[in-house]
């Protein structure tokens, strides 16, 4: 499967990538930031339970990578989205989702 790349966006709270549709086996995540702030990745199953958050302190915003196995995800489908785990709007140039081959 191809990696998903996706464009800017913002959120205040909760931002699923592709409108929640599920990945299957995503292998990570590569994301830019215009604006500073704490966001949460979240990894969700497919029903929308979730299955792992992963925060980063976000300090400068720029470039932040998370790798699934790191986190002990090796294979599955999942929704993947950003949880704002601060204040104000977080606002995203751009991204991509890494689908394993």
């Amino acid at each position: 499967m191809v990696d998903y790349r996706f464009g800017s966006s913002s959120f205040k709270s909760l931002l699923w990538i592709n409108k929640g549709a599920a990945f299957e086996e995503p292998s990570g995540i590569d994301v830019e930031f215009t604006t500073p702030g704490a966001f949460t990745i979240r990894i969700a199953y497919p029903s929308g339970a979730v299955r792992k958050d992963h925060t980063y302190e976000n300090k400068n915003g720029g470039w932040h990578s998370c790798d699934m196995t790191s986190l002990g995800i090796h294979s599955g489908a999942y929704k993947l989205g950003f949880v704002n785990a601060s204040h104000g709007e977080k606002k995203i140039k751009q991204g991509v989702v890494y689908i394993r081959d």
